[in-house]
């Protein structure tokens, strides 16, 4: 698999800070904390599916409520 380029990390790191910054919004928004089941709220909302969702969950709250898989 080929290294990304200083480029492409460059644009990622913007991507997931966007996403923090747009969860932190819907915690503020809705009086929500952040827990595992809330980042799954946001990202089933957002239409996220599949793994990118899991990685999304895992990135935002730190893990994957019970039963998540």
């Amino acid at each position: 698999m080929p290294r990304k380029s200083p480029n492409q990390l460059y644009w990622e790191s913007l991507d997931r800070e966007r996403l923090v910054d747009e969860y932190n919004s819907f915690l503020r928004d809705n009086g929500y904390e952040n827990t595992p089941h809330h980042a799954d709220l946001f990202v089933t909302r957002k239409g996220m599916v599949g793994m990118k969702a899991r990685d999304a969950i895992e990135a935002l709250s730190g893990g994957l409520p019970p039963f998540y898989d």
